[in-house]
């Protein structure tokens, strides 16, 4: 019986072309993962965002603009542009590593209107980029420990505790404001971040231009409602607006022996007005579906319905006859996307996204190779469906 099954399936499998379609599937899924993931190492350690930060260190004390071409390899303009931005887009780093990883989220410091902490986190390596975290003082978490592991899907409860122990976590210290603080002007030296319930999205922003008289004016505008409703809402507490002051670095500023600063902001143009590559981290699926799900329910959801995509799409690939070559291309782009981004959940928990596609203020959803590996697969199935239809309907008529 076994050898009768045997015989049936290399029967029916000899009638296609498996050695052909072998190696297109090892030749474009290789390229796409390997360009993929090139791709992704590039955007991580090249752009910068204020929850990724690039660092920038030297061994001898030079002027900042100087320590971010040497560090980042970019010309002397660019790095001018950094310093020159208002607020500036890099700050130095002061004080000392920050190794109280069991200290509750509200106990580390006690200065007056602290209503939290934040967390500067190297998770790979002192020369790797640093992660934004920020833990409010009435966080539900018991420690800093757990408080940075719930924020970071990358990491779990060991490598966190290395972390610290590593000398690889830093401490900066947000201040709550009140409603007497709208009324003030808007500083430029500084992050803020504002928490609530929806339709108020928690999200943080600098203030680039000095188009505001009022921290309130800009609120309004960052919320898209009138000034009142922002004094409504801090006064309710239905909107919180925290404050961290930090020391940015202008041009001229030394960056001293030992020291290091971070770069909070850094795109990279490709087509002014319309393309630029801006990193950007995807913990869901398209359109940042099931984004704020568990870390674990995410990984272990996304990571079992890739694998069963990909079985099938291998499968569909092995068993494309002679003539559907197109076919056959098609499936393997869209395998080695699924590879190229799951490759992303194994090994962070989330897809690294860098490709930014916009006019004026409306962007297109950032994306990277993987999906133009996904969306060109797509493209080809459907422009053979069409091939096939028009066949069809020229041998019918």
């Amino acid at each position: 019986m076994f050898f009768g099954f045997f015989h049936m399936m290399r029967t029916t499998l000899s009638k296609y072309p498996i050695r052909r379609n072998v190696m297109i599937l090892a030749l474009i899924v290789g390229v796409i993962v390997c360009f993929d993931q090139w791709s992704k190492s590039w955007a991580e350690d090249n752009l910068a965002t204020p929850y990724h930060l690039l660092p920038v260190r030297t061994t001898e004390t030079v002027p900042i603009e100087d320590a971010i071409r040497t560090s980042l390899g970019v010309s002397k303009s660019e790095a001018l542009s950094m310093v020159r931005a208002i607020p500036s887009h890099v700050i130095r780093v002061s004080g000392k590593p920050f190794i109280q990883a069991d200290s509750p989220p509200g106990g580390v410091l006690a200065p007056a209107r602290q209503n939290g902490q934040i967390l500067y986190v190297f998770s790979r390596g002192p020369n790797g980029p640093a992660r934004y975290v920020f833990v409010p003082s009435d966080s539900i978490h018991r420690t800093m420990l757990d408080a940075m592991v719930a924020k970071l899907p990358d990491l779990n409860r060991g490598r966190a505790r290395a972390l610290f122990e590593r000398g690889l976590v830093y401490l900066g210290t947000p201040y709550g404001l009140g409603l007497e603080h709208l009324q003030q002007a808007p500083s430029r030296s500084g992050f803020y971040r504002l928490s609530g319930n929806p339709p108020v999205t928690p999200r943080g922003f600098s203030l680039p231009r000095d188009d505001f008289d009022t921290l309130g004016a800009a609120l309004a505008q960052e919320l898209k409602v009138d000034q009142t409703t922002v004094e409504e809402w801090v006064r309710s507490r239905r909107v919180r607006v925290y404050y961290t002051p930090v020391e940015e670095m202008e041009e001229g500023h030394n960056l001293e022996a030992g020291e290091f600063a971070l770069i909070k902001v850094r795109a990279v143009p490709v087509i002014p007005g319309f393309m630029r590559f801006n990193y950007a981290e995807n913990r869901g699926a398209a359109w940042s579906f099931m984004a704020t799900a568990s870390h674990t329910f995410r990984f272990w959801f996304f990571t079992v319905i890739t694998l069963i995509a990909i079985v099938v799409l291998a499968v569909l690939i092995l068993l494309q006859p002679l003539e559907k070559m197109l076919t056959t291309i098609a499936y393997a782009s869209i395998l080695g996307g699924a590879i190229g981004n799951l490759i992303d959940r194994i090994r962070v928990n989330y897809v690294v996204d860098f490709i930014d596609m916009y006019i004026n203020q409306s962007h297109w959803p950032t994306y990277n190779i993987a999906d133009v590996g996904i969306s060109c697969g797509v493209g080809m199935l459907v422009l053979d469906m069409i091939l096939v239809w028009r066949a069809e309907r020229a041998e019918a008529g």
